[in-house]
This record gives C-alpha cells, sequence and structure tokens, in this order.
C-alpha cells in the first residue's frame, strides 16, 4: 500500500505569500516582504483593517494561474508521486471567484491532468484522510492529526509559523526520504 500524502499548496507548492505582498502594493502602496510576515494571519501581520485585508484578498482573484511555485517543489512533488498517492489539499479563497478554476488550471498545467484531478478544496483539512499533511498552517496540522487514523503532520517551515512546536520541513529531498521510510515498513493487513 503507497502512503497518501496530503500537500497543502499555497505556502508549500506555491508563493502565496509573494502574490499577497504584490497586491499588497498594488492597491495600497505598502511594501512588504514575506520575512515582514511573522503571523499566519497576513493582514495583522502587515497592519491591514479586515476591510483592506479582504481588498487586497479581491485583487488577488486570478493569482491562483500565475503564482510561481516555489524552488524544487515541481519537481519535489513529481517524485513524491513515484512512491506515494499524492493530493492536494487546499483552501479557496473565497473572495477570489474564479480561484478554484484558476488553480485547477494551474495544477495542470504544473503536473499534468491526472495528478490535477486528486485535490480537495477545503478549509477542513482535518475531514480528508492521509498517511501524511504537509501545510504551512499550524492549526490545519494540529485539528488533523487529532482525528487520528496514525497521521504524521508536517510543517513546511515559514516565517509565519516560527512559534509553532510541530515537526518542520522545507526540503523536498527530505519530505521524499520520510515517506520513502514509511513506504518500506512493512504492514500488517
Amino acid at each position: 500500500m503507497k502512503p497518501r500524502v496530503l500537500l497543502d499548496v499555497d505556502g508549500v507548492v506555491g508563493d502565496f505569500a509573494a502574490e499577497f505582498i504584490k497586491e499588497l502594493y498594488n492597491e495600497f502602496g505598502i511594501r512588504k516582504t514575506a520575512a515582514d510576515n511573522t503571523s499566519w494571519d497576513f493582514g495583522k501581520s502587515f497592519g491591514l483593517t479586515k476591510g483592506q485585508e479582504q481588498q487586497v484578498f479581491r485583487a488577488m482573484d486570478g493569482a491562483a494561474a500565475t503564482m510561481k511555485p516555489y524552488p524544487k517543489a515541481v519537481e519535489g512533488v513529481k517524485k513524491l508521486a513515484t512512491i506515494s498517492d499524492v493530493f492536494f489539499c487546499t483552501s479557496p479563497v473565497k473572495s477570489a471567484p474564479r480561484w478554484c478554476y484558476d488553480r485547477t488550471q494551474w495544477l495542470i498545467d504544473l503536473f499534468g491532468p491526472a495528478q490535477a484531478r486528486r485535490v480537495a478544496y477545503t478549509s477542513e483539512k482535518y475531514i480528508v484522510d492521509g498517511h501524511f499533511l504537509v501545510d504551512d498552517k499550524p492549526q490545519n496540522l494540529e485539528l488533523w492529526h487529532e482525528e487520528g487514523f496514525h497521521r504524521t503532520p508536517i510543517l513546511w517551515d515559514q516565517p509565519w509559523n516560527q512559534d509553532s512546536k510541530l515537526p518542520r520541513m522545507s526540503d523536498w529531498g527530505k519530505l521524499f526520504e520520510v515517506v520513502n521510510r514509511w513506504a518500506s515498513v512493512p504492514k500488517v493487513e
């Protein structure tokens, strides 16, 4: 049996922060970097009101189609798919109406139609079963792990999640090794 690996997209595979920061500048002329973001709440981290934050999210409509993947992410996902069942488990941006459609097209462009069909759009990631969940949001991992099923949460290391004590990683080669080690252990059927 292959392990099922659930990958968050934004903050793990695709550079969501760069898109947010670009639109933050376009909308308000505020210059920030990903390193300036020390909280999962981007608006709070950048000193925005809720209204300003929502304006940036609305301006991001279309960003899911043009977002840059992180270095080595595409190759890492493809290699991981050789030893595991990879599914994308990603939250939709509700204020960006085209987000899910654009994200699916982005996944097709990067990984092909077969892999792009393996996607769950949900903010409630704890309902999706798998052996591993790789995410940059600690709360997603904590809720998912509490659901059980011998699950392994992996926090993808980012400036905005440094206060978490969860096991973290930011190297696709190491992720491959962890999953491969799990896959090579004989399972009782």
